[in-house]
């Protein structure tokens, strides 16, 4: 069974209604049998009225979660997951069938965005692969010399470690896969709507939902998500 994963970290503009939101968009947009996992660090407490809107999927807690974007590298646990991954982070709007996305986490090691502002670079804002063997190298990398890695990388963060230490010829960009599905909201525009072929908006960057105008297109989707 296909597992869609997001990683919530404590201290930023994130919480728990960024987990509804993002849990009732795969809902209506992905109609194949799949389970919902949570990673998050363990100060976030989760009460029963914030599970209810999760919908009582899997929240497994990280005791020593990584800082900042660094707690993605969680999500290569070798023992994390069984079967493929689809990984989107919190700030990205699903806004159509994700059949063809899904089905494309079985068929590769690992998928990754071309990155929308470094040409030749990854994004990890949407990711998949099909299984953990495929990823564990990554989690082993990072955890055998963390301090060392984030110092390198402090500004390229996880997707910059990943460019480092992945097999780039291995690693597939959605661009690619689903030509036109996955767009970015400043680098193709989407100010006022979103290409008619798009099915994933990713938000890097600036702005975020809670940045934009309340008559945003984009905001009022994210807004009303868990409302419908």
């Amino acid at each position: 069974m296909l597992t869609v994963a997001c990683v919530l970290r404590a201290g930023g503009i994130y919480d728990v209604s960024w987990v509804a939101r993002l849990r009732a968009q795969v809902r209506r947009h992905l109609k194949i049998e799949h389970r919902f996992h949570i990673i998050c660090d363990s100060s976030i407490i989760w009460d029963d009225a914030r599970l209810s809107v999760c919908g009582g999927d899997t929240i497994h807690t990280v005791a020593d979660c990584w800082p900042g974007w660094w707690a993605k590298l969680e999500l290569f646990k070798p023992d994390r997951f069984s079967g493929p991954v689809l990984y989107f982070d919190l700030d990205t709007l699903l806004i159509g069938d994700l059949s063809e996305i899904a089905s494309a986490a079985a068929e590769h090691d690992l998928i990754m965005l071309r990155d929308f502002c470094r040409p030749g670079g990854l994004g990890s804002g949407v990711m998949a692969w099909r299984s953990q063997e495929a990823v564990a190298p990554l989690y082993g990398a990072f955890t055998a010399r963390p301090r060392m890695f984030m110092e390198c990388h402090r500004v390229g963060g996880d997707q910059e470690f990943i460019e480092v230490r992945a097999h780039l010829k291995k690693v597939a960009h959605w661009q690619d896969v689903v030509p036109g599905q996955i767009v970015s909201y400043k680098a193709d525009a989407c100010e006022r709507a979103a290409p008619a072929a798009a099915r994933v908006m990713c938000l890097h960057g600036k702005p975020k939902f809670t940045d934009m105008p309340a008559d945003n297109w984009a905001r009022r989707e994210w807004e009303m998500a868990c409302a419908t």
